[in-house]
């Protein structure tokens, strides 16, 4: 029997041996793990071509790539300091464009993901961006008040579109790709002659793509126009002028031809079929909604989602609808039916805070933004399975464990911090008093007493065992009269006790005070923009990291005298602490990265770089030799101390699932064959992703994290060949 044109893959061990399967063609390749986080927020979406795939922007600085038809996330771009707004495929499909808050453009290989040039010069975010039908050039529309024609193959600019004092928020090409469509998007015809922009002056804009010159204006009511599109056949201009409405005009005449109406809140996203036949639109009325073109009568709609419709698109052929939302997800929908087909969504939570017991057997983490509030603990010593810990009605901002390793503290935006028992996971108290959302908690060196941080303004020291309140500490009046009066932020944004108990460190977005505990004294007072304290191990030194862009202080505890500054950071330090031994410094930054500095000369050490969001906390091991942060981008991750290296990922999923992986592929996870929200994707078939059970046994590594919190080295992982065989008789 002949099989022609089949391909046969087969997963086995190097070790194994595969001489007998060399019949046909033989690639090795590392098959690589993909654990799905989804976005906070998805601003744009877009269906490739040929249907296959979903490409999502999100406010996490992420594009991600999914599979339509399992609603698995295939891959990541990565790169932009800001979030995502726009996205867009080439029409071949092997190319995104995306578009940024950090004022750039970018394009990317569809297939790997790598980056492969940016487009720079606006200087504000760019809201919009289109590929020119042939894919040659790249349109962006920014909030600097200009488009920008580009081309793709070498990033240069070719010519720039002027807005009278009125943000470029949308682009479109004409079909010939000869005019340019401006508007609160950007588009091209489909023949590339026209571009169309559209702006908050409430106006979208024909220009003609050749020479810059603006052709034709169309005049939008109230409000700033949102969305518009070019029909396939450049007859027609669709508009999103910000309010309720969408409307059709002629291209040539100029003229309203007709009115889509019936949402209930301002419409955020435009488009036509393909065919020309049906419009789309998404509305903050968290609805999607097709229409007749012809006639505006409203023909389906797609509900479902819980927040915002952002962006709503056709997929090539007009079968499906895509759309995004600041509800965490995108979706695929019927366009016939409108039956929701698919969802591609945020199946974890931002880490806002770590902590690590004194004997180094538990790792706390905490977060959560929109479901899952909960704190995790995870046994370092024993490898068990995390231990929750739920009853927050709102994200998790602060962690803290006991000395003694019996308690958890948690502080939380619904004005509650919480006592738990480490053991079970049972809430034994609950601390009410702070007004406002409790920012950072901690315990003192003997466990008896309990400090808490608010946006209320105050710190309130409570007795552990009662629950009691026992002292406030505030700002002076006229310190807070001072700053109130200038409509300045006072919020209490950390605390931390010294190494005896008998002071307390309190910042706030304006001074680091210093408070005697036991008689409620305010000892002294450092002005400055401070986001995080923590105490030396001695007691003698005070670190503080600002809200000053890069910078943390070390200040003399007795006298609040500045030390030292450790410099280089790129954003705001929103997590500090110091090494076991005094003897190093390491800042969490929302630059993306951790850094460990030496406390004797404010000389950086090392970077720690791989997070996806800024880094809202750091904490060392007991033994110093571990670092461990916590995200926004839903990971805590785990260095070493010495070389920098990451060792291994830690997520909690909102379902209940956790896992443990490192970058070469290794994993633990509560369900090893299938349960987690993780999955493979071969190198040589990017566009398909495997299930986890396909490469468990050359990657699965229980008891993974107590391994590496133990400092054991883990053995190489063992090579899989994916074996092709092609015309094989």
């Amino acid at each position: 029997m002949r099989l022609l044109a089949t391909t046969l893959r087969i997963c086995v061990p190097a070790w194994l041996g595969i001489g007998a399967l060399a019949a046909g063609a033989q690639t090795a390749h590392r098959p690589q793990l993909v654990v799905q986080l989804g976005h906070p927020h998805v601003n744009s979406v877009a269906i490739s071509p040929d249907g296959r795939t979903l490409l999502t922007g999100g406010d996490d600085d992420l594009a991600r790539l999914w599979d339509a038809a399992n609603g698995m996330e295939l891959r990541r771009f990565a790169g932009h300091s800001g979030g995502v707004i726009s996205v867009a495929f080439s029409p071949d499909g092997r190319f995104v464009l995306t578009g940024s808050w950090d004022n750039t453009a970018r394009l990317w290989d569809a297939a790997t993901g790598k980056e492969l040039r940016r487009f720079e010069g606006h200087s504000q975010e760019v809201n919009s961006v289109a590929f020119s039908p042939d894919g040659r050039r790249v349109l962006t529309g920014s909030g600097d008040n200009t488009a920008r024609l580009w081309d793709a193959k070498s990033g240069k600019e070719l010519r720039r579109f002027h807005g009278d004092y009125c943000n470029m928020e949308s682009v479109a090409f004409s079909p010939d790709s000869r005019f340019v469509l401006t508007g609160s998007s950007v588009a091209f015809s489909p023949d590339g002659r026209f571009v169309l922009t559209g702006s908050d002056d409430r106006t979208a804009r024909l220009w003609d793509a050749a020479s810059g010159k603006q052709l034709r204006q169309f005049a939008g009511k109230g409000e700033p126009v949102q969305a518009n599109s070019i029909s396939s056949d450049g007859h027609y201009i669709l508009m999103g002028p910000g309010d309720t409405t969408a409307r059709l005009w002629g291209a040539a005449s100029g003229k309203e031809l007709r009115r889509f109406e019936g949402h209930s809140r301002s419409i955020q996203s435009v488009t036509f079929s393909r065919d020309g036949r049906y419009v789309l639109t998404g509305s903050f009325d968290k609805t999607a909604r097709l229409w007749d073109a012809a006639s505006g009568k409203e023909l389906r709609r797609f509900e479902g989602h819980s927040g915002n419709v952002l962006s709503a698109v056709f997929s090539a052929g007009g079968r499906w609808v895509a759309t995004g939302s600041d509800d965490n997800t995108a979706r695929l929908w019927s366009a016939t039916s409108g039956k929701e087909l698919r969802r591609f969504e945020d199946r974890s939570e931002a880490v806002h805070s770590v902590a690590i017991s004194a004997d180094g057997r538990s790792l706390v983490t905490g977060g959560g933004l929109w479901t899952d509030w909960t704190a995790h603990l995870w046994d370092t010593a024993g490898g068990k399975a995390p231990r929750r810990f739920e009853g927050h009605t709102d994200w998790i901002q602060s962690v803290a464990i006991s000395p003694d390793g019996r308690f958890l503290l948690t502080g939380g935006r619904d004005q509650t911090a919480r006592l738990w028992d480490a053991a079970s996971g049972k809430e034994l108290r609950q601390l009410k008093g702070h007004t406002g959302e409790v920012e950072s908690v901690a315990f003192s060196p003997d466990g008896r007493f309990v400090l808490t941080g608010s946006w209320d303004e105050t710190a309130l020291l409570w007795d552990a065992a009662t629950g009691k309140q026992l002292r406030q500490f505030e700002a002076h009046p006229e310190n807070k009269e001072h700053y109130t009066s200038r409509h300045l932020p006072y919020q209490v944004l950390s605390v931390a006790f010294s190494p005896d108990g008998r002071r307390a460190a309190v910042a706030n977005m304006l001074e680091v005070q210093l408070w005697d505990t036991a008689r409620g004294k305010e000892l002294w007072v450092v002005e400055g923009l401070f986001l995080s304290v923590t105490f030396s191990s001695d007691g003698r030194f005070i670190l503080a990291g600002g809200h000053d862009p890069g910078v943390a202080s070390l200040l003399d505890a007795a006298t609040g005298k500045e030390q030292r500054r450790f410099e280089g950071h790129a954003g705001n330090i929103l997590s500090v602490a110091f090494s076991p031994d005094g003897r190093y410094v390491l800042t969490g930054s929302a630059d993306n990265t951790a850094r460990l500095w030496d406390a004797g000369s404010g000389k950086e050490l090392r970077r720690f770089e791989g997070h996806f969001a800024g880094v809202e906390s750091v904490a060392f091991s007991p033994d110093g030799r571990r670092v461990v942060t916590g995200s926004r981008d839903s990971t805590t991750r785990v260095w070493d101390s010495e070389t920098g290296k990451e060792l291994a990922s830690l997520v909690s999923f909102t379902d209940g699932n956790w896992a443990v992986f490192d970058s070469e592929g290794r994993f633990d996870a509560s369900d090893p064959g299938a349960g987690a929200p993780l999955h493979w994707i071969d190198p040589g078939d990017p566009m398909r992703a495997l299930p986890l059970a396909a490469f468990r046994r050359g990657y699965y590594t229980p008891g993974m994290l107590k391994r590496i919190m133990s400092g054991e080295k883990l053995p190489p992982t063992a090579r899989l060949d994916i074996v092709k065989t092609i015309d094989h008789n």
